[in-house]
C-alpha cells in the first residue's frame, strides 16, 4: 500500500511538471508566434506604402528615380525585417531547447527521488516488519515458557502429593 502510494505520488508529480512544462512551452509558441504575425503586417504595411509610393512616382523620369531608390529601401527594410525574424525564431528555439533540457533534468531528479524514496520506504517496511515478527514470537516464547512452567509445578505438585 505504502509503495503504491509512492507510486502514485510520483506519476502524480510528473503529470504535474509535464503539465506546467507544457504550459510554459504553449506561452513562449504563442508569444512568438504573435510577434512574427506583428512583425509580419508591419512587414506588409511598409511593402505597401513603399510600393504605392513608388507607383505614384513613376510619372516622370524624377519619378522614375524616386521609385528606384524607394524600391531599393524597400528591400532594404525586407532584408531587416527577415533578419529579425530568423533572429527571433533561433531565440526561440534556443528558449525551447533550454526548457527541454530543464525538463528532461528535473524529470530525472523526480524519478531518482522518487526511487530512493520508494527504496527507504521498503526498507523501513521490512524492519517493521522484522519488529512486528520479533515481538510476535517473543509473546509466543514467554507464552510457552509459562505454560512449561505451569505444566512443571503441577507435575510436581502432584509427585508431591503421591
Amino acid at each position: 500500500a505504502h509503495s503504491s502510494a509512492l507510486a502514485a505520488q510520483e506519476a502524480e508529480f510528473i503529470e504535474n511538471r509535464r503539465v506546467a512544462l507544457a504550459g510554459q512551452k504553449a506561452s513562449l509558441e504563442s508569444a512568438h508566434a504573435e510577434t512574427l504575425r506583428e512583425t509580419r503586417q508591419q512587414m506588409e504595411a511598409t511593402h505597401r506604402d513603399a510600393l504605392d509610393a513608388a507607383t505614384r512616382a513613376s510619372a516622370g523620369d524624377a519619378e522614375g528615380k524616386m521609385r528606384a531608390l524607394h524600391a531599393a529601401a524597400l528591400e532594404e527594410e525586407r532584408t531587416r525585417h527577415a533578419d529579425e525574424l530568423e533572429a527571433r525564431r533561433v531565440t526561440h528555439a534556443d528558449a525551447v531547447a533550454a526548457l527541454r533540457q530543464a525538463h528532461d533534468a528535473k524529470v530525472a531528479a523526480a524519478h531518482e527521488n522518487a526511487a530512493a524514496a520508494l527504496k527507504a520506504a521498503t526498507e523501513t517496511l521490512g524492519l517493521e516488519k522484522d519488529a512486528v515478527h520479533a515481538t510476535v514470537l517473543g509473546e509466543a516464547l514467554r507464552e510457552r515458557d509459562a505454560a512449561a512452567a505451569a505444566a512443571a509445578r503441577e507435575r510436581e505438585a502432584s509427585h508431591a502429593d503421591a
